[in-house]
């Protein structure tokens, strides 16, 4: 495969890892922390991430 296509499937992979993640977060499977933590970046960062990216982040009722 070359260098470049290798590159576009490595980049779509890493988003769909961060979409499922988001997902997993918005339906209470993960927390925010969690998240954050399998993405390693900090808290503010993954809230900033999945709130552009569409996704909402649940509520503790």
């Amino acid at each position: 495969m070359c260098e470049v296509a290798e590159r576009l499937e490595n980049k779509g992979r890493a988003e769909g890892r961060r979409k499922e993640i988001f997902l997993s977060v918005q339906e209470g499977d993960y927390t925010v922390a969690r998240g954050a933590q399998k993405l390693g970046i900090s808290e503010e960062e993954f809230i900033r991430q999945m709130t552009e990216a569409g996704y909402k982040i649940p509520t503790i009722a």
